[in-house]
């Protein structure tokens, strides 16, 4: 069992962590209503047993966590539950994926995570993640990524992009959520010769697809 992030996350560009250890919320079935288990996780020893992965460029860190028995789920030993309920994990099964060649452009897309920037108010529960629906606006091959129409935040990176296959009706991960594209205004007074910029953010973001995420899961334990 692994979780799936983006870098930045967890570290700078210069790969410096920003925190030894990261807490795992894992909600029993409706995020919405139910109970939560927590986790403590040591980054440090997990990357010492080659159990977290991660590369800077593609904005991707995955992280080996448990393995499941016959009895139930064995933690890896740099993994510490917090909680006293019972582990409900919701794990998403490796095999429904879309990699990025079998997209197309308009397909319908939800975006997964936790906003907190939206507000300086606390007028909903920071701790629930909520979902947001969008569109695949393009594909860019040449740099692999996917350019989403879909407003996301600080809060959202890392979050899990969820594909729904319109065949089937079922549902896909493609990728990650990775940065927003931001819109630029430049201004600039004649007369005294200041200079300012403005940064908003376009309701487009950049999304890493799942290409990118399996080939960091091959590395686990190597």
């Amino acid at each position: 069992m692994s979780l799936i992030t983006a870098c930045h996350v967890l570290m700078d560009q210069n790969q410096n962590l920003y925190s030894d250890s990261i807490l795992l919320v894992s909600y029993k079935k409706n995020s919405q209503t139910d109970s939560k288990d927590s986790f403590r996780v040591s980054l440090l020893t997990a990357l010492k047993l080659k159990m977290f992965k991660y590369d800077v460029k593609t904005d991707v860190a995955v992280l080996s966590f448990a393995s499941s028995t016959n009895g139930g789920i064995d933690y890896l030993p740099f993994v510490t539950k917090i909680s006293s309920t019972g582990t409900f994990l919701n794990l998403w099964p490796i095999s429904a994926i879309k990699k990025i060649n079998e997209l197309k452009t308009l397909d319908e897309i939800y975006t997964v995570g936790y906003p907190k920037s939206l507000s300086l108010t606390r007028n909903f529960d920071f701790n629930r993640p909520l979902v947001r629906k969008g569109i695949i606006a393009g594909l860019d091959f040449t740099t692999n990524k996917i350019i989403a129409d879909c407003p996301t935040y600080q809060g959202n990176s890392g979050g899990i992009v969820i594909l729904v296959f319109p065949v089937d009706m079922k549902y896909y991960i493609i990728g990650l959520v990775s940065q927003f594209v931001p819109f630029e205004e430049h201004w600039k007074n004649e007369a005294y010769g200041y200079s300012n910029t403005n940064v908003y953010n376009s309701g487009y973001s950049v999304i890493v697809p799942i290409d990118f995420i399996l080939q960091q899961l091959s590395l686990l334990g190597k």
